[in-house]
């Protein structure tokens, strides 16, 4: 196995805000899937899902670009620990969406391992999204 996704697999895209006046959404732990039972489990493992059953993404105001991209600080919050990212936002139409790395070591996680090593898993996640705009 060279790798793997955790897809949430109850999110629809573009993804609904958790309301009108608001850029956040939230994503719940046990809603993600790795494909692989075992990995899925260490997955909700090290982020804990029990205690912190959600990971928040709050979206600030979206700051145009002059490559017509837009930017964003957006705060992500993981296991009771929010980091804020710089990222940027692209436009298809109404629908926005975007890409940003994270690792785990922004959260204070230690990747999960597996069979004394021989399956590793990085320090980054991958956190991609799209939403629509109004």
């Amino acid at each position: 196995m060279k790798s793997f996704k955790c897809i949430d697999k109850n999110f629809t895209a573009p993804a609904q805000f958790v309301s009108q006046n608001s850029n956040k959404i939230v994503l719940n732990v046990k809603d993600f899937d790795c494909k692989y039972d075992f990995i899925t489990k260490d997955f909700r493992k090290t982020l804990n899902a029990d205690k912190f059953p959600q990971i928040h993404i709050n979206f600030g105001k979206l700051k145009k670009n002059n490559n017509g991209t837009y930017l964003s600080a957006a705060e992500v919050t993981l296991m009771n620990k929010t980091k804020i990212y710089n990222v940027e936002i692209s436009e298809n139409g109404k629908i926005l969406s975007g890409k940003q790395q994270v690792k785990f070591s922004d959260f204070g996680i230690v990747p999960p391992k597996k069979m004394g090593g021989m399956i590793v898993t990085k320090d980054e996640m991958d956190l991609s999204f799209s939403f629509q705009s109004n």
